[in-house]
């Protein structure tokens, strides 16, 4: 595509730069966060609040502040609007897959006996180490949520390894194979959802970034201000 001349460059708008600063471009680098995790497999669904805690719907990668730019954004553009509803219907399939997973799981007898074994044979060792000069793992006495939750929130996370700090490495580094080979939610609907995810976070980002150079040249701004002080001060007043 031939670059446009100076001369053909659109007249400056405020108002679309506060929308570049505060709506597109924040959309555009969640979902492309959104991306990496689903790409792991790991939609960040925590047990208690039964939802992603890193993947959210649309309107909420943006800064309570700016959410009136959000809207404004939507009027002027309305065919983004199915799109985010699209993004943000798949959201609450995943989340209701891993939920329901979930609450299966933790009703499982064979995954309760499982569970019960190993937090057993844990307890055990960490009681009683092998041998006096290794370090004591840590009790998992008082978890909360309890042992059996988290483990079932790692299984719908795909979590392959924990960082050392945590109170539960130990715990996974050594049961985590035998748990996803015996649990792990290949046949229920969450596989699905993560991949229809995937693929809508992916096409939306790209929508937004075609989007986002239509507007950087129709308007002669730049995708990213270079900021003094306030980003959207800087685009309000240029001139």
């Amino acid at each position: 595509m031939a670059m446009a001349s100076a001369s053909k460059l659109g007249r400056y708008s405020q108002r679309v730069g506060a929308w570049m600063v505060s709506v597109v471009n924040p959309a555009i680098d969640s979902l492309r966060r959104e991306a990496e995790l689903l790409a792991k497999g790991n939609i960040s669904w925590r047990y208690f609040s039964k939802q992603c805690e890193y993947i959210r719907p649309i309107r909420q990668y943006i800064e309570g502040n700016y959410r009136p730019n959000y809207d404004d954004f939507l009027a002027d553009n309305p065919r983004f609007r199915k799109k985010f509803e699209e993004h943000d219907s798949a959201l609450l399939k995943i989340e209701d897959a891993a939920s329901k997973f979930a609450a299966a799981l933790l009703h499982d007898p064979n995954f309760k006996f499982q569970a019960d074994r190993a937090m057993k044979e844990y307890a055990s060792e960490s009681a009683y180490p092998l041998h006096s000069s290794e370090l004591r793992p840590p009790s998992l006495d008082g978890m909360n949520p309890g042992l059996p939750e988290t483990i079932a929130e790692y299984l719908i996370n795909n979590v392959e390894s924990l960082p050392r700090h945590y109170m539960t490495y130990n715990f996974w580094e050594r049961y985590r194979e035998h748990f996803v080979h015996v649990f792990k939610p290949q046949k229920s609907a969450l596989p699905r959802a993560v991949k229809q995810l995937e693929g809508i976070s992916n096409s939306l980002k790209a929508a937004l970034e075609r989007h986002r150079l239509n507007l950087c040249r129709q308007y002669d701004i730049p995708p990213v201000p270079i900021p003094s002080r306030n980003p959207i001060d800087d685009v309000l007043s240029h001139r």
